[in-house]
C-alpha cells in the first residue's frame, strides 16, 4: 500500500505523520458531531486575515505495486476506522520471503517502541507547560524577580556608600580610629606589665623537685622488685613502697610538672598576642588616616562610578524584565515559548510515529495487496472499480479525518506575521456560518515565505478548539488574532 499525505499538496510519504492525530485523542467518527459553545472572544489586536478550511489530517492513498482490482469495501463518505481495509488486489506482483517478513515485522515493532517514546514526550511535554503555567511557579517566578531588584538596590546602596567615602571621607572617625587603637596598645602593654607568673614559677620549682623525688623512688622501686619479684613491698629511696604506688607517685608529679609549665607559657604568649594585636589594629587605622589624608585616588573613585552605573543599568533592565514578567502573568516569555515549541514538536512528533506505524502495519498484510486506511477518518475521494488495473504509487482513495480543522491564512504580511505567535489564542467566523464564532490557536507559522502580487506573506496554520457540525472543507474562513 502507498500514501501520498497531503495538506492542500502531495507532502512525501516521510512527512506523512505531521497530518495524524494521537489514536487516543481523535474521537470516532461514527458518532454524530455536535456544536459546542464557542470560547470567550479575547480582545481584538485589529489583525485580521482571510483562510480557508481544511482536514487536519488529510491523506493520497495507493498500492505499493500494480494490478487488477479485486475487491472495493469503500466509497465516497464512508467513515473507516484505522486499518480498515479499504480495497484489495486480485493479485500480488511479487511475494515476500522469510527474511523480508522477518525485516517487516522488525520494523513494525521499532514503529511500536517509537510511538511508546512519543507518547511519553506528549505527555511529559503537557505537564512540563502546565507546571511553567501553575499559580506556584508563577508566584515564585515573581517573588525571584523582586527579590532580585531588592538585592540590587542593596548595592546600589553599599556603592553608594563606598563612592560617598572615597570622595568624601570621614576624617574625624579616622583619627578617633588611631586614637582607639594608641589606647588599645598602651592598655595592652600596661596589661602586661601586671602579669605576674612568679607565683606559678615557684609552684613549678617545687613540682619539679617533687618529680626529682618521685623519679628517684621509681627508679630505685623498679631494681628492687626486679631482684624480688615476689615481695610485697620494697625500700626505695629513703621509704617502703609497693610497685603501684611507685607509678602513681612518678606520674602525678610529671602531669603537675606539665601543668604549671602549660600555665606560664599560655600567659607569656597571650600576654605577647594581645601587645602585637594592638600594635597591628594601630599600624592599619593609622595607614588608613594617611591614606585618606592624601585626597581622593581617582583610580577607585572612577572603578567606583564605573560599579554603581552598570548596579544601575542592572536595576533598570530587572525592574523591566519583573514588568514584563507581570504582563506576561508570571511567566518568562522566552520559557513559555520553549515549553510551547516542545508541546508542538512533541504532537508532530506523535503524528509521525502514528503514521508510521500504520505504513509498517500494513506493509505486513499478505502479498501487500491490501490497501489499508492508516487513521480513521472519511473518505473525501474514491476511483476504484472491481477489475480495474491500478499501477504502483496512483492515488485511488483520498481519507480525510473531519472531526479535526484547521484554517490556513496565507495573506499575513511580514509586517503582521511578527505580531502572531505559536499559541496565540483567534476568533473565527465563516462566510458561510455568519452567525457563529469558533476559537482555536495558532500551531504553526511556515518559515517559508511567498511572494504574493508583490508581497511578502507567510502560511500561518490555526487549529480550531471549538467544531460545528456544518462546517465543510474548502469554507472561507475570517481569522482575527487575539492580544
Amino acid at each position: 500500500m502507498h500514501r501520498n499525505p497531503r495538506s492542500r499538496a502531495i507532502v512525501p510519504l516521510a512527512v506523512l505523520g505531521l497530518w495524524l492525530a494521537s489514536c487516543s485523542a481523535v474521537p470516532s467518527l461514527g458518532a454524530a458531531p455536535t456544536s459546542t459553545p464557542a470560547s470567550p472572544a479575547p480582545a481584538p489586536t485589529g489583525l485580521i486575515a482571510e483562510g480557508r478550511l481544511f482536514p487536519r489530517h488529510v491523506v493520497d492513498l495507493s498500492f505499493d505495486t500494480g494490478g487488477t482490482i479485486a475487491e472495493v469495501n469503500t466509497q465516497v463518505g464512508d467513515t473507516l476506522q484505522a486499518n480498515q481495509v479499504v480495497a484489495q488486489l486480485a493479485s500480488s506482483a511479487s511475494h515476500d520471503t522469510d527474511e523480508i517478513r522477518a525485516q517487516k515485522a522488525a520494523a513494525v515493532a521499532l514503529a511500536q517502541q517509537n510511538l511508546i517514546a512519543a507518547q511519553e514526550e506528549v505527555t511529559n511535554s503537557q505537564k512540563a507547560l502546565a507546571d511553567l503555567l501553575a499559580p506556584a511557579a508563577v508566584a515564585v517566578n515573581q517573588a525571584q524577580a523582586q527579590a532580585h531588584i531588592a538585592d540590587l538596590q542593596k548595592q546600589i546602596d553599599d556603592a553608594n556608600r563606598n563612592l560617598g567615602y572615597l570622595v568624601s571621607p570621614d576624617i574625624r572617625r579616622l583619627q578617633e580610629n588611631v586614637a582607639q587603637a594608641q589606647n588599645a596598645l598602651t592598655d595592652a602593654r600596661q596589661n602586661a606589665a601586671l602579669v605576674d607568673v612568679s607565683q606559678l614559677q615557684a609552684e613549678l620549682l617545687d613540682a619539679q623537685k617533687q618529680l626529682q623525688t618521685a623519679t628517684n623512688v621509681y627508679n630505685n622501686a623498679k631494681d628492687a622488685f626486679a631482684r624480688c619479684p615476689s615481695c610485697a613491698t620494697v625500700w626505695a629511696y629513703d621509704r617502703t613502697t609497693n610497685w603501684a604506688d611507685a607509678q602513681s607517685l612518678y606520674t602525678d608529679a610529671v602531669n603537675l610538672v606539665q601543668q604549671l609549665q602549660t600555665q606560664i607559657d599560655q600567659s607569656a604568649r597571650g600576654t605577647s598576642l594581645g601587645i602585637t594585636t594592638a600594635q597591628d589594629n594601630l599600624r592599619d587605622a593609622t595607614n588608613q588616616l594617611n591614606y585618606y589624608l592624601k585626597g581622593p585616588d581617582a583610580v577607585k573613585v572612577n572603578q567606583a562610578q564605573a560599579d554603581l552605573a552598570l548596579l544601575k543599568s542592572q536595576l533598570a533592565k530587572a525592574q523591566t524584565d519583573a514588568a514584563t514578567l507581570q504582563q506576561n502573568g508570571g511567566v518568562d516569555a522566552d520559557q513559555l515559548k520553549a515549553a510551547r515549541d516542545r508541546v508542538a514538536n512533541a504532537q508532530a512528533g506523535l503524528d509521525a510515529a502514528q503514521a508510521s506505524l500504520a505504513s509498517a502495519q500494513a506493509s505486513v498484510s499478505p502479498d501487500g495487496v491490501a490497501l489499508r486506511a492508516p487513521f480513521a477518518g472519511t473518505v473525501a475521494a474514491q476511483g476504484l472499480e472491481v477489475g480495474e488495473l491500478v499501477s504502483a504509487g496512483q492515488t485511488v482513495v483520498t481519507l480525510a479525518d473531519l472531526s479535526q480543522w484547521e484554517v490556513q491564512t496565507d495573506d499575513l504580511t511580514e509586517v503582521e506575521v511578527v505580531q502572531v505567535a505559536v499559541g496565540q489564542a483567534v476568533k473565527i467566523t465563516f462566510d458561510a456560518l455568519p452567525n457563529v464564532t469558533l476559537a482555536g490557536v495558532v500551531r504553526t507559522i511556515s518559515p517559508q515565505y511567498q511572494k504574493v502580487n508583490g508581497d511578502i506573506t507567510y502560511v500561518v496554520y490555526v487549529n480550531l478548539t471549538d467544531h460545528d457540525p456544518r462546517l465543510r472543507w474548502g469554507m472561507t474562513a475570517k481569522v482575527e488574532f487575539a492580544r
